[in-house]
């Protein structure tokens, strides 16, 4: 086995220990959360809230909580218990912004498993209730996930920390959220507009992904070790790299991966009309009959199998594919890059497994 071979496995050995734990503190805390429902509210309330559990409980690859866990470790913290509350309090607000993003997309799946809007609905009809399901399912799981914001908050303002910290923590989840937001606005946009250039595309990947995905969990995990903010320039750098990276190469699955590997219909992107740079670099390259075709394809939710595969063959042969493969690979290599600088009382494993990391972000299946 070569040297980055070995990285590479410890980098996965270790995203898969933090995976383990924040899984078990996850199941726990939501196994709580539902009796408290029930007990306090309503069964309403319970079968609701069991919605957007459903998708936190599954959980993906942990990483935005497995962040904010080295990031602490990194900077010198050694409270694995309070670091380990902070990571899920970030993956409850990944759920909750996973729930909402699922509506916005007319997203079926999430996670091998149906979105929470699809879970409500499907109750509605199953139990026979009155009324749209569709829209009952919609309005439910918009409130369960406001309902998981709130509660991810709470999560934060419980960690044993001054005032000053948690009132830092809680300023830049909320800084960060809102340039989140901003992000949603701009892509959905995007996908109705159509013809959108390629910086404004690389704007939204920065703002959907790179403030959310990366800045804010390194940023908490960085609060929670009271480190000096003057050395937290180089994990913004990162993160913005490693946020294009990772959007990147995660638009590349949502198209070309296997669906059994993401737990996603690798058709839903093109089906929602998602402008990604595979969809920017392709119309600028494409024959007007080749334009045509990826224009008809985009946002068509009866979209055919056989269409489907024609597009696909479209953003290849335009270059448009090896285009976006060598931009993530580009952004992951400045991220590593951009830690070449880091001060020496930051822990060697901690600097190596963001700089590993890079290496499993634009190089997964899922």
């Amino acid at each position: 086995m070569t040297g980055d071979a070995q990285q590479t496995t410890t980098v996965r050995e270790k995203l898969a220990a933090y995976k383990r734990l924040i899984d078990e503190a996850v199941h726990s805390y939501c196994d709580q959360l539902l009796v408290n429902c029930e007990r306090e509210y309503t069964e309403y309330s319970r079968i609701v809230t069991e919605a957007y559990c459903s998708v936190l409980r599954r959980g993906g690859k942990r990483m935005r909580g497995a962040l904010v866990m080295n990031a602490y470790e990194m900077l010198g913290g050694t409270d694995q218990h309070l670091s380990l509350q902070a990571a899920v309090a970030i993956e409850m607000m990944h759920a909750y912004l996973l729930v909402t993003d699922d509506i916005c997309d007319r997203s079926m799946t999430r996670r091998g498993g149906p979105t929470a809007h699809i879970l409500l609905a499907d109750y509605h009809r199953t139990h026979h209730l009155h009324g749209d399901g569709a829209h009952f399912g919609i309005s439910q799981a918009l409130n369960a996930a406001l309902l998981g914001s709130h509660l991810a908050q709470l999560e934060l303002i419980k960690l044993p920390l001054n005032d000053t910290a948690k009132l830092e923590l809680l300023h830049d989840l909320n800084e960060v959220l809102t340039v989140t937001i901003h992000g949603q606005f701009n892509d959905i946009f995007d996908e109705a507009v159509q013809t959108v250039d390629e910086a404004q595309v690389r704007n939204v990947l920065r703002w959907k992904t790179a403030y959310y995905s990366f800045l804010n969990p390194l940023q908490v995990g960085a609060g929670l070790a009271q480190a000096d903010p003057a050395e937290l320039g180089i994990l913004k750098e990162y993160a913005d790299h490693m946020g294009l990276a990772f959007q990147i190469a995660d638009d590349i699955l949502g198209t070309f991966g296997n669906e059994a590997d993401s737990g996603k219909s690798t058709e839903d992107d093109l089906k929602e009309g998602k402008i990604t740079i595979l969809v920017t670099r392709a119309l600028e390259r494409a024959t007007p009959d080749q334009r045509q075709t990826i224009l008809a394809t985009l946002g068509d939710d009866q979209l055919r199998a056989k269409d489907y595969d024609i597009c696909k063959q479209v953003i290849e042969d335009t270059g448009a594919l090896d285009y976006a493969r060598q931009l993530a690979d580009k952004h992951a290599r400045k991220a590593v890059a951009s830690l070449d600088s880091v001060p020496s009382s930051w822990s060697a494993g901690g600097v190596a497994f963001l700089r590993d990391l890079a290496s499993i972000v634009t190089n997964r299946s899922t």
